[in-house]
């Protein structure tokens, strides 16, 4: 009988640390999801400002790229970036987020299961 107390103790460290590493990779998921989503949102607020814009500013603009701020380089570069991209990349964040949050879900259901 004492045979099985190191191996039931080996089970349950092995059980702890597969749990902490799920919930580590959550936690990673969720964050880069949103860290994406925001991103995306960055860049379509920036999208709707170039396109809001007067159309004779926004030739100016291209034409002076150089000369104008960082800012306004990237408004004007992401002006330039298909749409496509951006309702993927928008569609990749949320499953990054749903995933991590279904794997935070799934944690309190795992549970060592108890011997008699």
């Amino acid at each position: 009988m004492a045979s099985k107390s190191p191996r039931r103790s080996l089970r349950l460290r092995i059980f702890r640390v597969t749990r902490a590493l799920i919930c580590f990779v959550a936690g990673i998921l969720v964050g880069a999801g949103l860290l994406l989503y925001g991103q995306v949102r960055l860049a379509e607020y920036f999208r709707d400002e170039v396109f809001s814009t007067f159309f004779l500013w926004r030739a100016i603009g291209d034409a002076t790229y150089f000369l104008q701020g960082t800012d306004v380089q990237v408004a004007l570069t992401l002006s330039k970036l298909p749409a496509e991209s951006i309702v993927h990349s928008k569609r990749l964040a949320i499953t990054l987020i749903v995933l991590g949050g279904e794997l935070m879900l799934l944690l309190p259901f795992l549970k060592p299961r108890r011997r008699r």
